[in-house]
């Protein structure tokens, strides 16, 4: 039940440093290679800007823990208002009930995850755009193009009746993957996908691993101009 509230004023995820612009908000900058947040029941984080200063600019990525990680065994925690710049695994959640609203940043391996979720898990407003931070200095044209060979946005594996609203990827190799990613014998979800979409994707939805469990995917008022 405890809350980490952070200061609710914005940073634009192609901008690095407090000196470049007035007013920032709570910024943390994480240089462990761990997990840094290990949410618990009911547990809250709000209004935080994340940036790792040693993650790789212009070259294969460094490898970093999730930046997120909803703990099996807990339920309804809520992510919300969460500016990552530059995160190689953002959100790991394999918890009933969670709430994941408002996130923007580019990921670099893995966007959201759901694991095995048996209660649904809403997701709403999330836009993560791989180009968005081109000439930022926070990544350059390899970096970009292993994204786009590597990257996954959203992936479920074995979630139930999952929700997600308004939510958009960008420079992508999968926008929205199916996949038995942990090896669990159970890959199986369904749920829905109402509006945002997908842009420079090389597939904008891939399913993988459907006979161990089925899919069912709800599909509507979604844009995606991907290449495959």
């Amino acid at each position: 039940g405890r809350a980490l509230v952070g200061r609710p004023n914005g940073m634009n995820f192609g901008q690095l440093q407090y000196n470049q612009i007035a007013n920032v908000g709570t910024l943390i900058k994480a240089y462990g290679t761990g997990k840094l947040f290990t949410m618990s029941e009911q547990s809250t984080i709000d209004s935080l800007q994340i940036y790792y200063p040693d993650q790789a600019t212009n070259a294969a990525p460094t490898v970093f823990d999730w930046t997120f990680y909803c703990a099996a065994g807990n339920h309804g925690p809520t992510i919300q208002n969460i500016t990552a710049i530059n995160p190689y695994r953002l959100i790991h959640c394999a918890v009933n009930g969670a709430r994941i609203n408002n996130i923007q940043g580019m990921p670099i391996s893995r966007g959201i995850y759901l694991g095995r979720c048996a209660d649904v898990v809403r997701t709403s407003n999330v836009h993560f755009n791989a180009g968005g931070v081109f000439g930022s200095g926070v990544a350059g044209a390899t970096l970009l193009a292993w994204i786009l060979a590597n990257g996954i946005a959203y992936l479920c594996d074995g979630a139930e009746n999952f929700d997600f609203t308004d939510c958009f990827a960008y420079g992508y190799l999968n926008g929205l993957l199916f996949r038995d990613e942990d090896g669990d014998l159970f890959g199986g979800s369904y749920g829905s996908w109402k509006g945002g979409g997908f842009d420079v994707c090389a597939q904008a939805i891939r399913v993988e691993d459907i006979a161990l469990s089925g899919l069912g995917l709800s599909l509507s008022d979604a844009g995606m101009p991907c290449t495959g």
